[in-house]
């Protein structure tokens, strides 16, 4: 627990000199006394588990407690009300030899009481996902399909009814009679796929149900939520957030989503022009500046006299050598996800087009792209500020309170090269270490295994018990508060008192202890190993 040094370290200081260049005289301010204050007041808030769960923990999750300033001179409420949700959906699959889903578990809490109340198999392979609904098809085929959309009935509990192609969306194939191991190298993209048309279904059924998070592993994904109705959320509660839309205002962008993309456009006009928004900030931030992101589209066009055009956006990009594609959506599936393909891709699917002698259903491979190209430069060239921070570096000389270094700067036609000093202050001598304390706790261990219990009395018929008595201790080291030792149960004991603590020999045995745990104790391969 050393401390590395008692002195001001030379090239942390002359470090913050290659990114100052206002003035080539700094003057360091002795912040000292003011941050002792500000962590001993923080320490005092927040510095112990019984503290961070009276002062944070309980504030956030019950009304009942206020919220306080780190000084306690103001307090309001700050109960986080909508993200502590519940779950109410989780989606299990299991897919079989073929690549079809032969298993796919949808468990729901239906009355949002915080219960599963009703489990759902499945009773069909699943040989392709849709957004809406699904395809079954004999086994590792494509043969004699058929087509479903997901459902909810009065209950709100979910199923599937029977459909034609053209009612789904965003179809692919995941059994093997498209690739092998679809399900099991895109299982994260299956899982939200087949989880975003159950909730849509859901929400068909009750617009007022929200998500408020989802995870995933693997053959699982779990969505939490609540039922909204018009009930305060954590934004009416912390009035530095935007207000939440309303029930109403959500149902209505759910039926009408040129609404919802309306909104985000108008608000992305609004703060484009604004330097102190976020989104100003990031738009012009270097990394975008340097590597611009782009979306594009292709759409398939008809004229209204049998006529077939692409209209592609994306001709620029895709002849661009600095341009890459990112991603792409095509018909609604991703088929390209950070620079790579994903292995799925849509399935044909037909459309009604309206020309002037009626209406003709066309069927084609695809209909829409959505498309991101990361375009520009990539990198960056920091060899100037190396070259500065050497010349600061090598040049640093200290000299009592001050530091004299010899800065090198790059103008627009040459390097330049000036003088600075950097006034040190009042350099106090550290302490050789953090003040450090051991504890000690009883514990009472009395675990079994198959090769007997851990403690007991050894005898002639109870050879396999290890230790005597039940009673051991727990050891912990801390750091000292205002030189006293923090003790947090009423029976823990100090064993060694705040101190400079060196527990070197402790930690090698046991290191060693773990790393002998690991080693062929009875040489099982006949021949003796070191140790």
């Amino acid at each position: 627990m050393k401390m590395q040094s008692r002195k001001w370290s030379g090239s942390i200081a002359v470090s913050l000199v290659a990114f100052l260049s206002a003035t080539s005289v700094c003057h360091a301010v002795d912040g000292k006394t003011s941050g002792q204050n500000a962590g001993q007041s923080a320490l005092s808030k927040f510095g112990s588990k019984s503290k961070v769960n009276a002062n944070i923990s309980q504030p956030m999750t019950n009304s009942a407690y206020q919220m306080q300033s780190v000084d306690g001179s103001k307090s309001f409420q700050a109960t986080i009300n909508a993200p502590s949700s519940d779950k109410f959906l989780e989606i299990m699959i299991q897919p079989a030899g073929s690549g079809d889903l032969q298993k796919v578990m949808i468990s729901q809490d239906t009355n949002a009481d915080g219960t599963i109340d009703y489990v759902y198999n499945v009773p069909r392979l699943i040989s392709g996902v849709c957004a809406n609904g699904f395809i079954s098809c004999a086994a590792g085929t494509w043969n004699a399909c058929t087509f479903y959309l997901w459902s909810a009935d009065a209950s709100n509990r979910i199923t599937e009814v029977p459909a034609v192609l053209s009612d789904l969306g965003g179809c692919y194939c995941i059994n093997s009679s498209c690739g092998s191991n679809l399900v099991w190298a895109n299982s994260t993209i299956v899982l939200k796929a087949l989880g975003g048309g159950i909730v849509g279904a859901l929400q068909r059924g009750n617009p007022a149900l929200s998500i408020s998070s989802v995870s995933n592993d693997p053959v699982t994904i779990t969505f939490f939520g609540k039922i909204t109705n018009n009930s305060p959320t954590a934004a009416s509660s912390v009035t530095a957030l935007a207000s939440s839309p309303s029930v109403a205002v959500a149902a209505s962008y759910y039926n009408n989503p040129v609404q919802l993309t309306a909104a985000r456009d108008n608000i992305a006009i609004s703060q484009a022009g604004d330097p102190n928004s976020m989104y100003y900030k990031v738009t012009n931030s270097a990394t975008a500046v340097s590597g611009i992101m782009s979306v594009c589209t292709l759409d398939r066009v008809f004229a209204t006299n049998g006529s077939e055009s692409i209209n592609n956006g994306c001709s620029t990009f895709a002849g661009d050598v600095n341009c890459r594609l990112k991603d792409g959506t095509i018909d609604g599936v991703l088929a390209r996800q950070n620079f790579s393909a994903t292995g799925l891709n849509p399935l044909p699917s037909c459309q009604t087009i309206n020309f002037t002698a009626g209406p003709v259903n066309m069927c084609r491979d695809w209909w829409h792209q959505n498309l991101t190209y990361v375009c520009g430069q990539t990198s960056y060239n920091v060899a100037d500020a190396g070259t500065r921070f050497g010349s600061v570096v090598s040049s640093s000389t200290e000299n009592g309170t001050t530091l004299n270094y010899t800065d090198n700067r790059k103008g627009a036609a040459r390097w330049s090269t000036s003088d600075g000093v950097i006034q040190l202050g009042n350099k106090e001598l550290g302490a050789d270490c953090e003040l450090g304390c051991k504890t000690k706790l009883l514990k009472k261990d009395t675990q079994a295994s198959a090769s007997g219990t851990t403690t007991g009395v050894p005898t002639l018929e109870n050879v396999t018990d290890k230790r005597v008595p039940a009673q051991s201790y727990e050891f912990f080291y801390k750091a000292c508060e205002n030189g006293t030792c923090p003790i947090d149960d009423p029976a823990e004991q100090i064993v060694t008192n705040c101190q400079c603590l060196n527990n070197f020999n402790d930690t090698a045995v046991f290191v060693q202890t773990l790393r002998l745990s690991g080693k062929d104790l009875i040489c099982s391969s006949g021949a003796k190993k070191p140790m």
